[in-house]
């Protein structure tokens, strides 16, 4: 969870979010959901005065493969997610209006963290 604050010229803007990361679905197989809610300038201007709420939710799934040749190394993961957030600004996100989106990538995961989600 995470708690923030925007400011403009006159004002101050509150944000937050709430979330669940890493959650096991399988030994080899975790998901990640984050609700994020904020109120912003209306037009992200520097001297609006009028604020406008909105919000974004988040997923990301990933599935774990083994590097046992690699002793350092738990294991590799394949990660997909989907984004969905109304107009705005979002950290990370790199775009301001309404916007549904997909993500493709990999994760390495050392030692601690593999202990954590009980990958073999």
């Amino acid at each position: 969870s995470y708690f923030r604050q925007y400011q403009n010229k006159n004002h101050t803007f509150l944000a937050g979010g709430l979330g669940i990361k890493d959650y096991p679905l399988t030994n080899r197989f975790v998901s990640s959901v984050d609700i994020h809610l904020w109120k912003q300038p209306d037009k992200l201007g520097f001297t609006d005065d009028k604020a406008k709420f909105g919000g974004g939710i988040e997923w990301v799934g990933k599935y774990f493969f083994n590097t046992r040749e690699k002793p350092r190394r738990k294991g590799i993961s394949l990660d997909f997610g989907l984004t969905y957030k109304t107009a705005g600004f979002l950290p990370e996100e790199i775009r301001m209006q309404k916007h549904f989106g997909m993500r493709l990538g990999t994760s390495i995961a050392l030692d601690e963290s593999a202990k954590k989600r009980n990958i073999h």
